[in-house]
């Protein structure tokens, strides 16, 4: 597994290519000189990564984003939103995962997350999924509070075989 920096990442994403076998301690995709404001225009996929601190929040993606086959220790999404969906996959986040307060896909693309295990809680609070949701095979070990508000959802998400609390309200349990 190869090191990257922070700015190699960035100048990859910014040209629309993969990472592959990467190891990247802090990630972020604030540089004025590759992204306009914050809104990323290429697509951004990681594949069999390590990843200690994946800070996206307030991004606007206009392309997919994916992560496959990668281990994730802390991640922020706060504000962000994903127009052309983002698929997780065969991953396992160890921290807090915060997706709150975004915009996650517009219709027809997908959220999918695929054979995941979060092992902190996951929170979606205050977001909104303009289009099809699928979660499938994964783990919540500290839980979620995705289905507290089914009105974050303009399609009935597709929910299979998932563990885990998914009505958790908040990370203190209740």
């Amino acid at each position: 597994m190869k090191e990257l920096t922070k700015e190699e990442v960035q100048q990859m994403i910014s040209l629309g290519k993969p990472i592959t076998n990467s190891s990247i301690q802090n990630l972020d995709l604030y540089n004025k000189m590759l992204f306009e404001g914050e809104e990323v225009r290429t697509p951004v996929i990681f594949e069999s990564c390590f990843l200690s601190n994946v800070d996206f929040a307030i991004l606007q993606f206009y392309e997919e984003v994916v992560f496959q086959r990668c281990k994730v220790i802390s991640a922020g999404f706060h504000g962000a939103y994903f127009y052309k969906g983002i698929v997780i996959e065969d991953c396992e986040f160890h921290d807090t995962l915060y997706f709150d307060c975004g915009g996650h896909n517009e219709s027809p693309h997908l959220v999918k997350i695929n054979q995941t295990d979060f092992y902190g809680y996951v929170d979606f609070f205050d977001s909104w999924f303009m289009g099809p949701v699928e979660i499938i095979n994964c783990t919540f070990h500290a839980g979620t509070n995705l289905l507290c508000d089914m009105n974050d959802f303009e399609f009935p998400p597709l929910l299979v075989n998932n563990s885990g609390n998914l009505h958790l309200e908040n990370e203190r349990g209740y």
